[in-house]
């Protein structure tokens, strides 16, 4: 077996100190590999937001922007034979390009699902269920692009698609959680090694239930919404087809976390969005305070949490906290649908804002404590798998088989 002395990390989203952590760069070079991280956002848009943040490269690993195609492949052919590739990018008609260029080049290399968040959407079954190939065939055809077809055809025949394209299974694949192998774009197979670890959350967690640590005076009550930067975050450059209104959507916020104040006489504190810059923009919450790179921590001390649909709702179910799914206007019909559905999992039902008469806060902040530890098993961490860093069990796993 391979004894690997370098790591190389592919991103196609711009990388922030709070990637350096996500990614386990930290712990790899504890380990004693060599880590290269290689950021290929401008490859995929080169007018994207660039929010590189890394505050000091001089003590950090090998750092690279590529910005053509052609860079990077002239770099992954001079590869030394002791590499694993680590790409945290997943298999699209955009990215196809960059596992056949792996697979061509016989590189090892391991995927991950460490933000394993439920899939609502309709599987290949149940579309022949509505009629087999006809419906099938409608759906495919109705606003058609190159694009659609590949991914859909992916999702479909994920066995064909992989032999059709020349890409090879993955050596590992990184499963934070039950559902972790089925919600996945990979390519694997049974050579694949599965690596059952946990989500990145949950390490967060495992660094955090060890403080008896508090963010404001502990008699303090308030309740934390899970910022996700919607209107502004970098991603919707190249991920997301429609836009929200800032005013709008910031202005409906505000006004349901002034109707939870009056109801119920707590503060609403923001758990800022890593990716977020409020310091730039205007006060969009109204003076309420806004705190980056501790939500853990704000979850664990607070009365309950508001979301839409962060993947951080994880916190909220290791510490117990209820959970307020909220929809806004603007989002979005599929969006407010997953809210919904979201929301299901867990024996609620999505607030819209606005209509503060269709839910009962008494029932909103009820717990059903084996539908949280139902989504803990099956998208967190799966009982019986070690209390240990997610990476530095990876590291175990690859390192039994020198």
């Amino acid at each position: 077996m391979t004894i690997y002395n370098n790591i190389y990390i592919l991103s196609r989203t711009p990388i922030s100190d709070n990637y350096i952590s996500v990614y386990g760069v930290w712990n790899f070079i504890d380990k004693g590999f060599n880590v290269h991280l290689w950021d290929l956002t401008p490859i995929f848009d080169l007018d994207a937001e660039k929010d590189v943040a890394i505050s000091d490269l001089s003590v950090n690993p090998a750092f690279r922007i590529f910005k053509t195609k052609e860079e990077f492949i002239h770099e992954i052919e001079r590869l030394p034979k002791d590499a694993l590739l680590i790409p945290h990018i997943t298999i699209s008609f955009e990215s196809l390009w960059i596992y056949r260029l792996i697979s061509k080049n016989s590189l090892d290399y391991a995927v991950c699902n460490i933000f394993s968040f439920p899939d609502f959407g309709i599987k290949g079954e149940s579309l022949y269920k509505k009629g087999n190939l006809c419906f099938f065939l409608k759906k495919l055809i109705k606003n058609l692009t190159v694009r659609d077809i590949v991914n859909k055809f992916r999702s479909l025949f994920p066995g064909l698609f992989f032999c059709l394209t020349g890409i090879k299974p993955a050596n590992y694949f990184i499963a934070g959680g039950k559902k972790a192998l089925e919600y996945h774009s990979y390519c694997l197979d049974k050579s694949t090694e599965i690596c059952e670890t946990h989500s990145f959350d949950y390490d967060v967690y495992l660094e955090e239930i060890a403080k008896d640590a508090f963010i404001f005076d502990s008699d303090m009550r308030y309740a934390v919404f899970l910022d996700q930067f919607l209107p502004f975050h970098p991603d919707r450059l190249y991920f997301e087809k429609f836009g929200i209104d800032p005013s709008m959507y910031y202005s409906s916020l505000s006004g349901f976390f002034d109707h939870l104040s009056d109801k119920l006489g707590i503060e609403i504190v923001i758990a800022a969005h890593p990716r977020a810059d409020y310091d730039e923009k205007p006060d969009y919450f109204n003076g309420r305070k806004v705190i980056k790179g501790q939500t853990c921590r704000l979850v664990k001390n607070s009365e309950f949490v508001i979301t839409h649909d962060s993947t951080t709702i994880s916190y909220a179910v290791l510490y117990k906290k209820p959970i307020f799914f909220v929809g806004i206007g603007g989002m979005g019909d599929n969006r407010i649908k997953y809210i919904s559905s979201l929301a299901s999992l867990f024996n609620q039902t999505i607030i819209c804002v606005g209509k503060y008469g269709d839910y009962n806060i008494d029932d909103t902040l009820k717990v059903d404590l084996n539908r949280y530890l139902k989504y803990e098993e099956e998208y967190i961490k799966r009982s019986g798998t070690p209390q240990k860093p997610l990476w530095d069990l990876f590291v175990q796993c690859i390192n039994k088989n020198e």
